[in-house]
This record gives C-alpha cells, structure tokens and sequence, in this order.
C-alpha cells in the first residue's frame, strides 16, 4: 500500500515539474521571439531589402517586445503553481 502511495506522490510531482518546465520554455520562445525577427530584418537588410519591405516585420517585432511581459505574466498567472518540496496537502477537511 505505501508503494502505491509513495508511485502516486511521485506521479503528481512528475506532473507538476512537467508543467512548470512547460510554462518556463513558454516565456523563453515568447522573450526570442522578437530577437529573432530582428535579427531576420538585419540580415535581409545587409542582403539588399529596404527597410520599407521590412516595416511590417519591424513593427511586429516591436509590438512582440511590448506584449512580452504581459504573455509570460498571463502563463504565469494561470498555471498551478508547484507544492514546496516537503508540503503535503492534507486535503478537505471537516466530515464526509
């Protein structure tokens, strides 16, 4: 019995870890992502576009940049967050 317990302890901190680690590489492709337009726009640039071609990538990558940190706080918000390490929920209590 306490195996089955200590394998389904074991799942749901496996299971938390998992979408915390998803939420972290969120906000890290959300933060590249205007980094990488931009350095798109300058090597097109040096390969002989005008910025008029590229305005349009220019702009998404700025309003990228501006909407970065209300992306990563909006996952953040809205995910779980993970038990401390030793915390054991103890679930409802009062009578059943």
């Amino acid at each position: 019995m306490n195996e089955q317990l200590d394998t389904k302890i074991q799942a749901a901190i496996d299971a938390a870890t998992a979408e915390t680690t998803e939420v972290d590489s969120a906000i890290v492709f959300i933060k590249s992502v205007p980094g990488l337009i931009k350095t798109a726009v300058a090597q097109a640039l040096s390969a002989g576009a005008t910025p008029a071609q590229l305005q349009a990538l220019a702009d998404l990558a700025a309003s990228l940049s501006n909407k970065q940190a209300e992306l990563a706080n909006a996952l953040t918000a809205n995910t779980p967050s993970q038990p401390s390490a030793g915390t054991v929920s103890a679930g409802p209590t009062g009578p059943s």
